[in-house]
Parts: C-alpha cells; sequence; structure tokens
C-alpha cells in the first residue's frame, strides 16, 4: 500500500518553515518570542533573587538588623509577589517581626485608573515581638530611632498630605500572632496573642468613592471583633458597626495583675456599638457612638492580702450608649450590675483592704501625651444604674474578736447621675443583714462639687450584735439579744454639717456582764417617738423616752468591788486634750421626760457575813423634761415594789446632767422585811436581825455640793438576833439601843439627819449613813435617860441622877420627883430596865458613918434608942459628956482628960485676968471628934450603904405598882467620889428589859 505524498513530512521543509518563522531575527516574532522568554526567565528566576537580596540589604541598612527572606516567588504574568518565611532579628538575635507567607496580587487596570490598584493582599501569620525595659524603652523605639539616623540628611520628605490613589480588593491576615513583654510594671507582664485573623474588603483612598467593609478579626480564646461599615480614606470618613463578643481580659488581666496585688482577674466582655467618624479640612476629627451596648460577664478579681476572691460579679450590662466627640459627651441609658458579691476587710493594723490597691505601683510612664490640659472637660450622664442581689461580706480583723457583718438581697438604684456640678442624683437602695433586719434609703444626693446628701433611712431590726467587737474594745459587757428599728429623714452637707430627724426604738435589749457572766442590763422594748440631731448646732432633742420591762443588776462582790466595776475599760493611749477644737460648742441635749413601766432590778451584796439580795419589780414612774440649757431641774417619780409586799417610792427633782448642783430627793421605803437587811447589820455591827419591817424616809438635798439629808426611820416589831463575825463591824450596843427606841407599840421611830460634802472625792452616802447611825446610837445609849427625859418633855441632863446626903441612904422630895417621871417614861419604853448600882464615897461617907456609930455607942451606953433621932448638940449634955469621957478615957488611956481639959481652960472673955474656966462646949466637942475619928468603918460597912440606897430606889419604883420588878435590877454596889463633897451621886443604867 503505498502512502499519500501529502500526508508524508518533508525533512527539508519542516526546519525550514519553524526557522522561518520564530529564529528569523527578522521577523517579530522572533523578538516576541525572545522577550516573552527573557520575561518569563527574569520574572520567574532573577527578579526573585534580586528582590530577596536587595530586600534583605536594604532591611539591613535601614534598621541595622539581620533580615533574612527564606524564599520569594514572583508570577509576571498576574503581577503576584510570594514571599515566604520572612525574619527580622533584633541585636541580641530575638525575633521581632516576621511572616510566613506575604501574597500580593498587583492589578494592571492601576494603569487605567491611575491608583494603585491590588487585587489581594493575603499575609498568613505574620509575627510582631515587643518588649519595653524597665527604664520605659523598648526595642521597637530603638528600631525607629536607629532607621531615622540612618536616613540621609539630604533627604527631603514629601510634604503632601495627599494620601496615595489606592484600590485593594481584599487584604487578608490569617494566624496572626504577637508577643507583648513589659519590664515597667513590678510584675513582668507577659502576653501572646493570637491567632489573629482579618479580612478588608474593597480599601481605597479614591475621593468621593465609598467601599463597604467588612473585618473580623478572631483574638485568642474564641473572642472576635467585626466591623461592618464605609472607609473613605480621601477625606476621611467612616461609618459603620463594631462589634466584640466573647472577648476575655487577658490584655487587662496581665496589666491590673502586674499593677496591683491581683493574682487573677477573670471576665468576658461583649461589645456593640454604631459609629460615625469624620475629618473636615481643617483636621478636625469628629466621633459619634450610638446605641452602645455592652455585657461583662463572670468578672472576677483575686488577690489582695491574704489573698481572696474579693470581687465577683455575675453581669455588668451597659444599655443604649452614645458619646459626642468633640462635644466631650457621654450619655448612657443604664447600666445593671447583677449579682455582684464583695468581700472587703480590715487588717490588724487599721488598713482597708482596698487601700492596698490605691497603694500599689499603678504608674506606668508613657512617652505619649495623653491629653491637653486646656481640653473640656467630659460631661456624663447616666440615665440609670441598677444594683440587682448584691452581697458583701465585711470583716473588721483589728477587733479581738473579729467583726463580721454579711449582706444580701443588696438592690441600688441611681437615677440621672452626672459628673456636672450640682446636679441631684436619686437614690434608692435596699439590703438585708445576714441574722436578720433590713435597711433602705431613698433620697437625693449631689457628688459634685461637694457631697451631699438627704432622704428617707429605715432600719429595721437591725441586731445590736453587730456592733459586739466594738463594744467589747470599750465595755465589758456582751450584747445577748436586741435589735434597733429606725426611721430618720437625714440631711448631710457639703460642708460635713448633719442632721436626722426621726424615731427610734430598741427592743429586746439584754446585756451580759462578761466579767461576772451575768445579766447587767435588759428591757424589752425602748422607744422614742421624735429625736433631732444636728452637728451643727451641737444639739440632741429626744422627745420622751419609754422604757418597757426595763431591767437592771448591781451587785457587791467580796472584794467590795461591784459588777459595775472595770465595765469601762481603760484606752490604750489616753487621747491629745491639745487635738480638740477649743471652739467646739458645747452639746445641748433635750430630753422630753422618761417613762418606766413594769421595770425590775436585782440587787446583790457578796461582801457582807451575811449574803444579801433583794429584788424590785412593778417599777412604774416618769421623769420629767431634761434640759441641758435649762436651770429647771427634773421632776422625778417611781415607784416598785420590793421582795413580795415592801413599796420603793422616789419623788423629787434633780439636775441629772448635774447633780451635785442640786438634788432634792425623797426616798420611801415601806414594809421592808428588816430580815433582808440582816447582813447589812451583821456587817456593820456583828448582828442579824430575826425579825421587823422597815419603813424608811430618806430626804437627800445637794446644793453646789453640800449634803443635807434627813432619814427617817421606822422599824416595826423589831427583833435582834445572835451575833455574826464580822471584822468590819462597830461594836454597839444594839440590844439597848433599840430597848430605849422602841416604844410602848413596839415601834422604833428614828430622825437621822445626814450631811456631807459631795464634791469631796473620799465622799461615800452609804458612809455617811452609817456613820450617822452610829453617832446617834452612840449618843442614846451615853445618854438613854435625856432620851427617856425627852420622851415626857423633860430636858434635864441629870435626870436618871439621884442625889444622897453623906452616909444616909434616903430619898429627898426632889429626887422622888424623878422616879415618878421615870415611871412614865418607862412606861413608853416596855423594853427597857432600869440597873440601879448602889454607890459610896469613903472620903464623904466615911467620916458620917463614924459618927452615927459614935452615937449608937453612946446611946448604948446611955440605955436609949439609937435610930430615934436626936438633935446633934445632945451630945454636949452632961449625961452625954460623961458618956464621952468615960469612952475616951477607954480609948485613949494614955491620955488624961485633964490634960485635954487644960488645952481649954481660959479666963471669960470679959475678965481676962481671972481664973480660968472650962469651956465645956469645946472640951465636949473635942472629945467627940476624936472619938469619931477612932471609930473604925470597914469597906463592907460602906458597900452596905450603897446597897441601902440602891434599895431606897428600888422601893420606890416599885412603891405604887405599875412596873414589873423585873425591869428593875439592882446591880453590885460601886464607889465613886462626890463633887461637892456633901452630895454623892448615884447615876441610873439602862438595859434591855428580860
Amino acid at each position: 500500500m503505498s502512502q499519500d505524498p501529502t500526508l508524508a513530512p518533508s525533512p527539508q521543509k519542516q526546519p525550514s518553515t519553524f526557522r522561518s518563522h520564530w529564529l528569523n531575527i527578522r521577523r517579530k516574532r522572533f523578538w516576541l518570542a525572545l522577550t516573552v522568554v527573557a520575561y518569563t526567565l527574569l520574572g520567574f528566576f532573577l527578579v526573585p533573587v534580586l528582590i530577596s537580596h536587595y530586600a534583605e540589604k536594604a532591611i539591613e541598612e535601614t534598621t541595622g538588623r539581620d533580615a533574612q527572606i527564606a524564599d520569594v516567588r514572583f508570577n509576571p504574568y498576574v503581577l503576584s509577589i510570594d514571599v515566604s518565611g520572612f525574619e527580622l532579628s533584633d541585636r541580641d538575635g530575638e525575633r521581632l517581626v516576621g511572616f510566613d507567607r506575604l501574597f500580593v496580587n498587583f492589578q494592571a487596570s492601576s494603569l487605567f485608573r491611575w491608583a494603585w490598584t491590588f487585587r489581594e493582599i493575603l499575609i498568613d501569620s505574620p509575627y510582631l515581638f515587643e518588649e519595653r525595659d524597665p527604664d520605659g524603652d523598648s526595642r521597637l523605639a530603638r528600631l525607629q530611632a536607629e532607621m531615622a539616623s540612618r536616613r540621609p540628611l539630604n533627604s527631603e520628605e514629601k510634604k503632601e498630605s495627599d494620601l496615595p490613589r489606592l484600590l485593594v480588593g481584599t487584604i487578608a491576615i490569617t494566624d496572626g500572632g504577637a508577643r507583648w513583654l513589659d519590664h515597667v510594671p513590678a510584675r513582668t507582664v507577659d502576653i501572646e496573642a493570637g491567632p489573629v485573623n482579618v479580612t478588608v474588603h474593597e480599601l481605597n483612598t479614591l475621593p468621593g468613592r465609598d467601599g463597604r467593609q467588612h473585618v473580623s478579626v478572631g483574638l485568642p480564646g474564641g473572642a472576635r471583633l467585626d466591623w461592618d461599615g464605609t472607609l473613605v480614606l480621601q477625606p476621611f470618613h467612616s461609618a459603620g458597626n463594631i462589634s466584640l463578643s466573647g472577648g476575655r481580659m487577658n490584655l487587662a488581666s496581665a496589666y491590673l495583675e502586674a499593677m496591683l496585688p491581683l493574682s487573677k482577674v477573670t471576665g468576658m466582655a461583649d461589645l456593640e456599638t454604631a459609629y460615625r467618624l469624620s475629618m473636615d479640612e481643617n483636621g478636625q476629627l469628629s466621633a459619634r457612638l450610638e446605641n452602645l451596648q455592652g455585657k461583662l460577664s463572670g468578672f472576677s478579681l483575686t488577690g489582695l492580702e491574704p489573698t481572696t476572691d474579693f470581687l465577683a460579679v455575675d453581669r455588668i450590662e451597659l444599655n443604649d450608649g452614645s458619646l459626642s466627640y468633640p462635644e466631650h459627651r457621654i450619655e448612657i441609658g443604664s447600666i445593671e450590675v447583677g449579682s455582684p458579691e464583695l468581700t472587703a476587710w480590715r487588717d490588724k493594723e487599721g488598713q482597708f483592704s482596698f487601700e492596698q490597691l490605691a497603694t500599689a505601683d499603678t504608674v506606668i510612664e508613657s512617652k505619649a501625651t495623653t491629653g491637653n490640659e486646656n481640653s473640656a472637660a467630659w460631661d456624663i450622664r447616666i440615665r440609670e444604674v441598677r444594683v440587682k442581689n448584691g452581697a458583701m461580706g465585711w470583716e473588721d480583723r483589728s477587733t479581738e474578736p473579729v467583726g463580721a457583718v454579711a449582706l444580701g438581697d443588696l438592690e441600688l438604684s441611681l437615677n440621672d447621675v452626672s459628673n456636672q456640678d450640682n446636679e441631684q442624683i436619686s437614690v434608692r437602695s435596699s439590703l438585708a443583714f445576714e441574722g436578720g433586719g433590713r435597711a433602705g434609703f431613698e433620697g437625693e444626693l449631689i457628688a459634685l462639687p461637694g457631697f451631699s446628701l438627704q432622704g428617707r433611712l429605715e432600719l429595721a431590726e437591725l441586731p445590736l450584735s453587730l456592733g459586739q467587737p466594738y463594744l467589747q474594745q470599750r465595755l465589758t459587757v456582751a450584747i445577748e439579744d436586741g435589735a434597733l428599728t429606725t426611721g430618720l429623714d437625714l440631711q448631710v452637707q457639703a460642708d460635713g454639717a448633719a442632721s436626722a430627724v426621726g424615731e427610734l426604738e430598741i427592743t429586746a435589749l439584754e446585756l451580759r456582764n462578761t466579767q461576772e457572766d451575768e445579766s447587767l442590763l435588759a428591757w424589752q422594748q425602748m422607744k422614742i417617738d421624735r429625736y433631732e440631731v444636728d452637728s451643727a448646732n451641737a444639739t440632741v432633742r429626744l422627745s420622751a423616752v419609754r422604757f418597757e420591762q426595763p431591767y437592771g443588776r448591781i451587785r457587791i462582790n467580796k472584794d467590795l468591788s461591784s459588777n459595775l466595776d472595770g465595765l469601762v475599760l481603760e484606752p490604750e493611749a489616753a487621747p491629745d486634750p491639745t487635738s480638740k477644737n477649743g471652739e467646739e460648742a458645747e452639746l445641748s441635749l433635750l430630753v422630753g421626760g422618761i417613762t418606766v413601766s413594769e421595770g425590775a432590778m436585782d440587787f446583790s451584796d457578796l461582801s457582807l457575813p451575811l449574803p444579801f439580795e433583794t429584788q424590785v419589780s412593778s417599777m412604774e414612774g416618769t421623769v420629767s423634761t431634761i434640759d441641758s440649757q435649762s436651770v429647771e431641774p427634773a421632776n422625778i417619780q417611781l415607784e416598785g415594789q420590793v421582795d413580795e409586799f415592801g413599796l420603793a417610792r422616789i419623788e423629787g427633782s434633780m439636775d441629772l446632767l448635774d447633780p451635785v448642783r442640786h438634788t432634792d430627793v425623797s426616798v420611801e421605803f415601806r414594809n421592808l422585811l428588816m430580815t433582808n437587811l440582816s447582813p447589812y447589820s451583821a456587817a456593820f455591827a456583828g448582828r442579824e436581825i430575826d425579825e421587823g419591817k422597815l419603813d424608811l424616809d430618806l430626804l437627800y438635798r445637794i446644793k453646789d455640793g453640800q449634803l443635807a439629808g434627813q432619814n427617817d426611820i421606822v422599824l416595826s416589831d423589831f427583833k435582834l438576833g445572835g451575833k455574826v463575825d464580822s471584822p468590819d463591824a462597830v461594836s454597839l450596843p444594839l440590844d439597848l439601843a433599840v430597848a430605849l427606841l422602841k416604844n410602848s407599840d413596839g415601834v422604833i421611830d428614828i430622825e437621822l439627819p445626814v450631811e456631807g460634802d459631795v464634791n469631796d472625792p473620799e465622799f461615800r452616802i452609804g458612809g455617811v449613813v452609817w456613820k450617822a447611825f452610829s453617832t446617834l446610837i452612840t449618843k442614846i445609849v451615853t445618854a438613854p435617860f435625856k432620851l427617856l427625859g425627852n420622851l415626857i418633855g423633860v430636858d434635864s441632863e441629870d435626870f436618871g441622877q439621884f442625889q444622897f446626903l453623906a452616909g444616909r441612904h434616903d430619898l429627898t422630895p426632889p429626887e422622888m420627883e424623878k422616879i415618878s417621871q421615870l415611871l412614865k417614861a418607862l412606861v413608853q419604853r416596855p423594853n427597857l430596865a432600869v440597873d440601879v448600882s448602889g454607890v459610896y464615897d469613903p472620903v464623904v461617907d466615911t467620916p458620917v458613918l463614924q459618927y452615927g456609930k459614935l452615937r449608937s455607942l453612946v446611946f448604948e451606953r446611955m440605955g436609949r434608942d439609937p435610930t430615934v433621932e436626936a438633935e446633934k448638940d445632945e451630945l454636949l449634955s452632961d449625961e452625954i459628956r460623961n458618956v464621952l469621957e468615960s469612952l475616951f478615957v477607954e480609948q485613949f488611956p494614955e491620955i488624961s482628960l485633964e490634960q485635954i481639959r487644960s488645952g481649954f481652960s481660959a479666963p471669960p472673955l470679959d475678965d481676962p485676968e481671972g481664973d480660968e474656966v472650962l469651956d465645956e462646949l469645946a472640951y465636949a466637942g473635942e472629945l467627940r471628934d476624936r472619938l469619931v475619928d477612932a471609930q473604925s468603918v470597914d469597906p463592907g460597912q460602906l458597900q452596905e450603904l450603897a446597897r441601902q440606897r440602891a434599895q431606897a430606889v428600888y422601893d420606890a419604883f416599885l412603891a405604887n405598882g405599875s412596873l414589873d420588878p423585873a425591869r428593875i435590877r439592882l446591880s453590885d454596889p460601886e464607889e465613886t467620889k462626890s463633887e461637892d463633897g456633901e452630895w454623892v451621886v448615884m447615876e441610873l443604867g439602862v438595859a434591855d428589859a428580860p
């Protein structure tokens, strides 16, 4: 089979055709092909090498840093460049800037549009590292400075302000990353961000050409930043919407944790706003944010010292916000804080926890200008701020024990909040205290230029135990129970002056003495219908204060201390008196009276040999108005029951703010059982009281510190008991005193005046009363007959004395009258006995007894009855003289009668020269006197005389039969001394009747 010659190739003709068409230099095809080949070779192979070489060299010359490019690819046909593995390192080898890939697709249409036109610019895995040194300098700042220093001195920067004409179809950044290392804060901040993804469409700088843009930036932690709007660069104008979703507080957290004593900051932010930005021909920027919405969720702060989760907020929402610039105005519709929980405390040194934030090193220097001092201030207005379901815990660790308050159900509403001067902000708040009690406030405040506040504050059932840690620093008292309720209209002025008008009630109060571990003070209710407090005028005005079922306890311990001693603790350091303002106004206090209903008090005294305890109950009464600015004292009327059937009443007037200036008060006790007072009698006089009832009227008047009091004491059916050992007891003859004081009805009625200087630091009313009582008893016992004389109207100092002539035992008529008067007095004192003790005076009574003995002897010799009275001169009769001479011779045999007679013989007076005559009277008297002196009187005879005298008094008392013989007691004779040498005085004694 033969081949078609037209189909068979011609070996000579084919090469000739190719060469003639393409390799012929005379043909345009050749040059076109050569150009294409050269363009291709240069574009694909040479250009990348040149770009890589000269780019690295230029960067190194410009920055002074090493630059590396791993690979460069250029497509001359699509005008695209693809750079891979770029890296710029700092002098220490640290990577500063880099990316994995840069792809730029240039459009030839730039020639027709007269604008740099790019179809797309893609950057894959860009990286930036910045590190700031402690002195504020940084790697990029040093890089910028060196680049500026390497710029040629003769280079001139373009002065044109217009931006280059630019059209970019798409700009995309994928998987970007950055690291920020800051050594300026006290603790280094190390932040890594990424991956970052950005897409921009239709970016251009052509005048009047809007480009609708959408930018979506992926941020670390899943956050996303979206921008949707228009952007015109020439002139600058942009409008659209910006939103941030899922934004975690990485950057803010790092700096907060570095600058403040915080260990952890958490939270997620969502933000959305519409905006408008523009710049006029003068370069003035205008900005407007509208419909700003924001939300911060799960916000919490952890830190401080000691480390604590001190702030946690479920959510913070911002709604309907707007910002205007250059108007400098910010308006926010509402800010709502949901379920905030705050923990605060004061440490042992007295520093508040949040002061740690204020004292932290928060200053970070910046070379940038942050603002112009002359720029306009921002006008910020918030229509409403709401806090819902808040809670707060407070601890005061400076006290022991720690003071703690827990608050819940916190609701706060602020309306019309503004930072402008004199703008009123409406406030409404309420909260609950853990363990009971609520608080609420509604009013207005002005924050600037000075803080002022007015409104209504309500406290309901606030537990007083909240103040226990602070009370315990001043008093040894524990608040066991009690709640405060008050409502007040409060005003606080900008100058700090405050005033309040309201009502107050404290219920179920119970205070315990922690030293004695017993109840100290209590009441069921204390109520004040109205009170007014004004700090500017230093005034406190109260309506009537009403106490329902008040109770108090007074206790005297064995060591004479009381449960009130030591209640007030001494401060650690006394306040400096010079620190007070000498012109500070004195407090003016007005109390519209005090009312007591169903009061009670327990009183006990354990210092007595017999412990004592009594109760006052059913106390009712009033105290009239108390005014510190008036000299008018308050009137007091109180009445209560003592034990089972006793009565106590207090009436009078007193300056309660200065009782030393004026007190005129009577205290009346009725029907008190004396057995309850036995411990006091035991302590004071060493005796118990077996029975008796007491009525007591005490009147105390104090004028300028001087006490003049009168105590009227009435004892009924009083009977002393046995003795009790008491080291402090005063030895008093109480039995005798009782007998002297108790009348025929068995009643003792005593008037006991007391006086003293209340200003004396040693003054004690109890000591004054007991001293007066002791003095009274002593006077009564030492002068009992003066008391008896007073009973019948006899004022005589010798009412209990009986006078006897020397040697005699008969009662004279005046003494018999005393007997009669004493009988009347003794009838009024049926428990009193008279002690009769005969007396004798050896000096006065002996001569009379000697004379009587001689007389008896003479009469016996004469055979006469010696008991018959005879004249003294009968001794001078001849018969008696003869007996005397006989007795003299017997008594004095050594002396002759003639010798005695010679001594009494002399001439008569009318005849001096006559014979001697015997003076018979003188002679007989001499014999008598010598014989009287010779008579012996022994002590028994003197004691017998004393017994006779006592018997005479005894018989006189019993003569009419009106007196029980048992009430007259005869005691042993006693020797005494006559004051006048003629009368011997016998003084009666008294004793309690058997």
